[in-house]
């Protein structure tokens, strides 16, 4: 399970001594990617794995974050459920404030401590997973896709989605 935040005395702890650390989790435990995957018919299981490296990037405290498992999400073309390969990484430099992360030039993305001065671990890497989906789910291939997919092309190989609207409002 990813734990929610760490404080910024364990943080720069981790950064001193270049700290990594490996979380497996399912996709279910984080709110707004849930809303996203469809269920895994065995029940939620650990299909993610998040592994993190503290280490001083740029000259101040950071993190490269590798995320990788498998999705279930459904296809836009034919509605079913496919598995959708991750493997994602990223580095990303720790500020303590909005400002600072403004003054930090690239290549670095940067992630801001919460008002608490901690963290939020769970947050970011929930925010990473996000942005990783595809825009528009699909199989890879479209015939993998399931039989009937989509409006039947017909005999000239278009579809004709409203082919039979003239029937139905009686004209002939």
């Amino acid at each position: 399970m990813l734990p929610a935040s760490f404080s910024a005395g364990e943080l720069a702890e981790l950064v001193a001594r270049s700290a990594s650390r490996s979380f497996e989790f399912p996709a279910e435990s984080c709110a707004r990617l849930a809303r996203l995957v469809v269920e895994n018919p065995a029940g939620p299981g650990p299909e993610l794995r998040a592994e993190v490296r503290f280490r001083e990037i740029d000259g101040g405290p950071g993190l490269e974050l590798r995320l990788s498992g498998t999705l279930r999400l459904r296809c836009q073309r034919c509605l079913e459920p496919f598995e959708w390969p991750l493997d994602e990484g990223c580095e990303l430099r720790i500020c303590t404030s909005e400002a600072a992360a403004g003054a930090t030039g690239e290549p670095f993305d940067t992630v801001v401590l919460n008002d608490a001065g901690q963290l939020p671990l769970a947050e970011v890497v929930e925010d990473e997973l996000l942005a990783a989906l595809p825009l528009s789910a699909r199989h890879p291939d479209a015939a993998q896709c399931a039989p009937g997919a989509g409006a039947a092309p017909g005999d000239d190989g278009l579809t004709r989605p409203f082919a039979g609207l003239g029937d139905l409002l009686g004209r002939k």
